[in-house]
């Protein structure tokens, strides 16, 4: 079965995407089809997919409010203090990756993590 627009709204129980045109959302499952391969994810695909999806348009449209993500450091006067970044230590061997940054992509990991895999190595993915 194939993600659809609803399968990606249908997760945000929150009212985050309530005012996204559903035209947006497509490129995301497309960007998400192209990261989850169904015969390694079996019946968990569509899930993926849809989460996966769903932690990318939610990234989209927190990217223009300023400031996101966890406090990384705080400073009072002369003292500061730093703190270590959840959801940025992941072990999904993708440079950049955040899932961590939102309860979509923390669903995704989790999915992921029930999954016996081993590393490869892809080329040629026309994911743009």
């Amino acid at each position: 079965m194939a993600v659809t627009i609803k399968d990606v709204l249908d997760l945000d129980l929150a009212g985050d995407f309530a005012s996204v045109k559903r035209t947006r959302i497509q490129p995301f499952i497309k960007k998400a089809e192209c990261l989850v391969d169904a015969s390694t994810w079996g019946d968990k695909a569509d899930t993926a997919i849809a989460n996966l999806a769903a932690h990318f348009l939610y990234e989209a449209i927190q990217g223009g409010s300023g400031a996101a993500g966890p406090v990384v450091s705080e400073s009072a006067g002369m003292l500061s203090h730093t703190f270590a970044q959840p959801g940025r230590a992941t072990r999904d061997g993708q440079a950049g990756a955040s899932f961590g940054s939102t309860h979509f992509g923390r669903c995704y990991l989790e999915l992921r993590s029930t999954l016996a895999l081993t590393p490869l190595t892809a080329w040629g993915l026309d994911c743009a």
